[in-house]
């Protein structure tokens, strides 16, 4: 019976840590970079520039294909300094004991 409540518990704290959720990027917009990532399943996520969703491959270009790996994207213009990013998504690296790793 314990195996099967861990296995339960497991299962449920996996699940609730593969919903979609908002991620900033690792990089912060300085007017000049246009390449960002995000700890986010590149097939799950969506971009983010000051509150309004931007279009792949007309504001920006995807250029990390890994399905589990980080999310990579390059804007077509640099965002300024003082805009806000954020991606959303699936975080990656989440192991089936609900933990990041």
């Amino acid at each position: 019976e314990t195996s099967v409540n861990n296995l339960s518990n497991n299962t449920a704290s996996y699940i609730l840590n593969m919903i979609p959720r908002v991620h900033s990027v690792n990089e912060t917009p300085d007017g000049a970079i246009v390449s960002f990532t995000a700890d986010v399943v590149a097939g799950s996520a969506l971009v983010f520039l000051n509150g309004l969703m931007q279009l792949d491959g007309q504001d920006y270009n995807t250029t990390s294909a890994g399905h589990l790996d980080s999310f990579t994207f390059d804007f077509i213009s640099a965002p300024a300094a003082t805009d806000r990013i954020e991606v959303y998504g699936v975080q990656h690296n989440v192991k089936f004991d609900g933990t990041n790793g």
